[in-house]
C-alpha cells in the first residue's frame, strides 16, 4: 500500500486531501509545516509527498529543495500544490526538483490519475540514474536547474496537462456562452415581437376610448370653462358687484366684495330688498338712484354714497349703475358696481397734511412734461424758490448744467433699478449746490401719471463721508508706517550688536597689527565697511523713530548759513542754489547735527533729479496751525517753524507718492540709491514732534516741507557728544560693565583694560546689584535693554540708592530711553550708541568720570 506524506498547514485542506487518498487505498501521514515534514520524513520514509506552497516559517519551495538535496529522500516523487498564477510558479519548482504540480482547486479524479502517473513513473525509471544541471534565465533571473530528465518531462507535462484542461474548460465555457446568447436572442426577438402586437391593439383601444371620453366632456368642460370664467369675473371685480331684478328690487347676486364689505352672507342677501337690509334713509336713497337709472335706460354714477355696514361702521362707496334689458329692450335686471373710497379720502386727508407739513423738501411732477404740480413749504424753504416759481419750473431747471443730459426722470430710474441711494444733485435759488438721496412713489395727479418725491439733503453727510475715508486712508498709511518702522528697528537693534562687535574688534586688531602693511590696509577697509553699514543702520533708527536725539534749542536760519557751502559743494554747478530765510523765525528745540542730516538729504535728492541741472530753492517761515489744519496735516494745533525744500526736477508720480517715506524703496535707478534718505527725514522729524509734507508733479518738480515745533519756555541744558582730540586713558579708575550680550561685553572688558581701566563684568542687572552691595566702583557702564524685567534705567537707579556719587554711562543699539522719552535722551545723560569707535568709548569714559 502506497504512503503519502501531504504537508500543509490549512488543517481543511488537509483533511480534505487525506479523506480523497484513503477512500483510494492510500497510507497517508500528514505534517502541518516544513519541519513537522522533515521530522516524520526521517523516522519512516513515504512513496510520495504532496505539498502547499505556502506555508509559514518554511515555504513549499524551501521544503522540497531540502528533501531534494538529501540522499535519503532525493528519490521521493514531490507534487507541489500551486495556483500557478505566474509562469515563474513553474520555473521555481524546477529549480527547487519539485516532480509534478497540481492545481488549486483540483478534481478529486484529477488528483489520483497524476498521482498514479507519478508512481508509475517512478517505477519505471533506471535506479541510480545521474541528475544533471542546466542554466535558465527567465524573465530577467538566472535559475540554475538540476534534476533527471524524467522529472524535468514529468513536472513539464503536468504543467502542459493543467493548460490544456484549463484551456478545454474555457472553450467548453465559450461554447456555453455562444448557445446561451443565440437562445437569448431568439428570445428577445420573440418577446420584442409579442409587445409590438400587444402594444398596438392597447393603442387601438386607448384610441377609442379616447375618443368616447372627448366626445363625452366636451360639452361639460364648455360648461364648466364658462361657469368658471363668469364666476371668476364676478369675484375678481376690484369693487362690490350686485345684480338686483328690475320689477321688485330684489337682490339675485353678490360677489364676495360685497359680502366682505357689507358683514352680511350671501344667503341671507339674495332675494331681499334694500329696505329689509339697510337703515330706512339708505334704503329710500338707493331706491331712488335705481329708479332714475332705469327709467334714462343709460349708465349713472354716485361720487360719494355713505353705506352702513355691519362690522366696518359707515363706508364711502362711489357706485355706478346700469340696466340689463331682454330682447325686446325691457329693463331686467339692474348691474351695480361700487368702489369702497373711504380710506382714499382719508390718505387724501393725511396726504394734503403731511405733504404740507412735511420738514423734508417733497414736491409731485408730472412724468410727461416734468413739470411741478406741488410743491411743499419745506422745499420752499430749503431751495429758495417761490412756490410760483417752482410751479413754473420743470426737474431739469433744478438740475447743474453739467447733469442735465442725465436720466431726464429720476424716479423713473429709481423705480426701475430699486436703488434707495441713489444721489442727485440741484442747484438752488442762490446758486448753491445740494446732494440729494430721492424717495419716490407713482401717483395719478388731477387724472394725469405723476411722481411724489421726496429729496433729503445729504451733502453735509457726503462730505463728512469722504473726509471720513480721507481719515481712514491717513490711518492705514501711518499704521503700515509704524509696522514697518517696528520692523526696522527690531533688525537695526540686532544689527548695531553684531556690528559694534565688529567695529571694535576691528580697532583692536589695528592697534596691534599696526604697520603691518596689507593687513592693516585690509582692516581699514572692514572698517569703513561696517561703519557703512552703521550709517545704514542708524537712517533705519531714524526711520524707526528709534535713534537717540540729543536736541538743543537751534537757529535754523543759522544752521543752514553754517551748512550752505557744504550744500553748494554736494549739488554741483549745474544746480542754482538759493536760501532764503525769514527774519524773527522762531527757534526749535532738535537734534541739530540731525536735521543738518536731513537738509543734506533732501538737496542729494534734489541734486539726482535734475540730472540736467535746474534750480533748488530752501526758504523757511513761521506757519500757526488751527484745528482745521491739524486734520490735514496730522499736527496739533501749535507754532511750527518751516524750512521747505524746492526743486525743479522731474517729480514724482502720484501713485508712488504714499510709498517714497518708506525705507529701501527709491525711484532712483538701480544702484543710484539705497532708498532711506527720505525714510531717515520722515523718522527723524516725527520723533522730533514735527511732520513732512511732500507735494511732487512729474515734469514740474519736488516741494518737501518740515514742520518744526517751536521751541517754548527755559529748555534744560543739552548734552552734545563731541570728538576729535587725543585718546584718553584711565586714572585707574574701576568700571562695573553690564552687558547680556557675551561677546560684546568680553569686546568691552578688553578695550576698557588696554585705555588703563580696572573692569569687572556681570551678564544681567541683578548680578550687577550682588557687585555694587559687595565692593564700591568708580562708574557702572551699563547696557539699556537687558532680559531678566530690569532696564539700564532701573539698575542705575537702584545702583544711585547704594552709592550716591557713582558715576553712570549707558550703552545701547536699540535705546529704549522710557516711556515719555520719544527717543530723547535725558539732560545729563551720557550715553554711547552702538556700533561706536575705542576713541568714542574713552571720551565718553572720561566725560563721565569727570562730570
Amino acid at each position: 500500500m502506497p504512503r503519502v506524506l501531504i504537508v500543509e498547514d490549512s488543517a481543511t485542506q488537509a483533511e480534505r486531501l487525506a479523506v480523497i487518498l484513503e477512500t483510494e487505498g492510500y497510507e497517508v501521514a500528514v505534517a502541518r509545516n516544513g519541519k513537522e515534514a522533515l521530522r516524520l520524513l526521517a523516522e519512516q520514509p513515504v512513496d510520495v509527498i504532496v505539498s502547499d506552497i505556502l506555508m509559514p516559517g518554511m515555504s513549499g519551495y524551501d521544503f522540497c529543495r531540502k528533501v531534494k538535496t538529501a540522499p535519503a529522500t532525493a528519490s521521493i516523487p514531490v507534487i507541489l500544490l500551486s495556483t500557478l498564477n505566474e509562469p515563474m510558479d513553474i520555473i521555481r519548482g524546477l529549480e527547487c526538483g519539485a516532480d509534478n504540480f497540481l492545481t488549486k482547486p483540483y478534481d478529486p479524479e484529477h488528483l489520483m490519475r497524476r498521482l498514479r502517473a507519478l508512481l508509475e513513473s517512478k517505477r519505471i525509471r533506471t535506479p541510480g540514474r545521474l541528475s544533471f544541471g542546466i542554466d535558465v534565465v527567465f524573465l530577467g533571473k538566472e535559475f540554475t536547474i538540476t534534476a533527471e530528465k524524467e522529472q524535468i518531462v514529468d513536472l513539464l507535462m503536468s504543467t502542459f496537462e493543467d493548460t490544456v484542461r484549463a484551456n478545454r474548460e474555457l472553450e467548453s465555457g465559450r461554447a456555453k456562452l455562444a448557445e446561451a446568447k443565440i437562445e437569448l436572442e431568439r428570445y428577445a426577438a420573440t418577446l420584442e415581437e409579442r409587445v409590438k402586437e400587444r402594444t398596438a391593439e392597447l393603442s387601438r383601444l386607448n384610441e377609442a376610448l379616447q375618443a368616447e371620453i372627448t366626445t363625452r366632456a366636451a360639452a361639460e368642460a364648455e360648461l364648466r370653462r364658462t361657469r368658471a370664467f363668469l364666476d371668476a369675473v364676478v369675484e375678481n371685480v376690484p369693487g362690490v358687484l350686485f345684480v338686483k331684478n328690475a320689477a321688485d328690487g330684489r337682490f339675485v347676486l353678490l360677489n364676495r366684495a360685497g359680502e366682505e364689505l357689507l358683514g352680511i352672507p350671501r344667503e341671507k342677501f339674495i332675494g331681499k330688498t334694500a329696505h329689509e337690509i339697510f337703515p330706512l334713509d339708505e334704503a329710500n336713497r338707493f331706491a331712488a338712484h335705481d329708479q332714475a337709472v332705469l327709467s334714462a335706460g343709460t349708465l349713472q354714477t354716485m361720487p360719494e354714497e355713505p353705506v352702513s355696514t355691519r362690522h366696518r361702521g359707515v363706508r364711502l362707496l362711489r357706485t355706478k349703475k346700469m340696466p340689463i334689458t331682454d330682447e325686446q329692450g325691457r329693463p331686467r335686471y339692474l348691474l351695480g358696481l361700487s368702489e369702497d373710497i373711504t380710506e382714499a379720502k382719508e390718505q387724501e386727508a393725511s396726504f394734503q397734511l403731511l405733504f404740507d407739513g412735511n420738514p423734508v423738501p417733497m414736491w409731485v411732477y408730472d412724468v410727461e412734461t416734468l413739470r411741478f404740480c406741488a410743491v411743499n413749504e419745506a422745499a420752499v424753504s430749503r431751495y429758495g424758490y417761490t412756490r410760483e416759481q417752482f410751479l413754473s419750473m420743470s426737474l431739469l431747471d433744478i438740475r447743474p448744467p453739467e447733469d442735465r443730459n442725465a436720466p431726464p426722470d429720476p424716479a423713473a430710474h429709481w423705480l426701475v433699478q430699486g436703488e434707495t441711494d441713489t444721489v442727485w444733485r440741484h442747484l438752488t435759488a442762490d446758486g448753491r449746490r445740494l446732494e440729494v438721496e430721492i424717495f419716490a412713489r407713482p401717483l395719478v395727479y388731477q387724472g394725469r401719471s405723476a411722481r411724489l418725491i421726496a429729496a433729503i439733503d445729504v451733502t453735509e453727510r457726503r462730505r463728512a463721508e469722504a473726509e471720513l475715508r480721507e481719515a481712514e486712508r491717513k490711518l492705514h498709511h501711518a499704521q503700515k508706517m509704524e509696522a514697518l518702522g517696528q520692523l526696522t528697528g527690531g533688525l537695526a537693534h540686532d544689527f548695531n550688536n553684531l556690528l559694534g562687535i565688529i567695529v571694535g574688534n576691528l580697532d583692536i586688531l589695528k592697534e596691534r597689527l599696526r604697520g603691518g602693511g596689507d593687513t592693516e590696509e585690509l582692516i581699514d577697509e572692514s572698517l569703513q565697511a561696517a561703519l557703512r553699514g552703521a550709517d545704514l543702520n542708524r537712517r533705519l533708527l531714524a526711520f524707526a523713530r528709534r535713534q537717540p536725539l540729543q536736541p538743543k534749542v537751534v537757529d535754523v536760519n543759522e544752521l543752514l548759513t553754517n551748512i550752505g557751502n557744504l550744500l553748494r559743494r554736494t549739488i554741483g554747478e549745474q544746480i542754482e542754489l538759493t536760501v532764503s530765510t525769514t527774519r524773527d523765525l522762531w527757534p526749535v528745540r532738535i537734534d541739530p547735527s540731525q536735521l543738518e542730516a536731513c537738509i543734506t538729504n533732501l538737496a542729494v535728492n534734489a541734486r539726482d533729479a535734475m540730472p540736467k541741472g535746474g534750480s533748488l530753492a530752501i526758504q523757511t517761515r513761521n506757519v500757526s496751525l488751527t484745528a482745521n489744519d491739524e486734520k490735514q496735516l496730522e499736527l496739533a494745533a501749535g507754532d511750527y517753524a518751516i524750512v521747505e525744500v524746492q526743486d525743479t526736477g522731474v517729480g514724482i508720480p502720484g501713485e508712488l507718492l504714499n510709498r517714497v517715506f518708506e525705507p529701501f524703496f527709491t525711484t532712483k535707478a538701480a544702484g543710484k540709491g539705497t532708498g532711506l534718505g527720505l525714510s531717515q527725514v520722515f523718522g527723524f522729524v516725527k520723533q522730533s514732534g514735527g511732520h513732512v509734507k511732500l507735494e511732487s508733479e512729474v515734469g514740474r518738480g519736488t516741494t518737501v516741507r518740515l514742520y518744526l515745533p517751536r521751541a517754548t519756555g527755559v529748555d534744560a541744558k543739552d548734552v552734545v557728544e563731541t570728538g576729535g582730540g587725543s585718546l584718553q586713558t584711565s586714572r585707574g579708575e574701576m568700571v562695573l560693565v553690564v552687558e547680556d550680550n557675551a561677546q560684546m561685553r568680553r569686546l568691552l572688558l578688553r578695550q576698557l583694560r588696554e585705555l588703563g581701566y580696572r573692569a569687572v563684568e556681570a551678564e544681567d542687572p541683578h548680578s550687577a546689584l550682588r557687585l555694587l552691595r559687595a565692593q564700591r566702583f568708580d562708574l557702572l557702564l551699563t547696557d539699556i535693554v537687558m532680559p531678566g524685567g530690569m532696564s539700564g534705567w532701573d539698575l542705575a537707579g537702584e545702583a544711585l540708592q547704594l552709592h550716591t556719587d557713582l558715576k553712570v554711562m549707558f550703552i545701547s543699539g536699540f535705546p529704549d530711553l522710557g516711556n515719555d522719552s520719544d527717543g530723547q535722551v535725558p539732560a545729563g545723560c551720557i550715553l554711547l550708541t552702538k556700533p561706536f569707535r575705542k576713541e568714542s568709548l574713552a571720551e565718553k569714559l572720561r566725560q563721565a568720570l569727570d562730570s
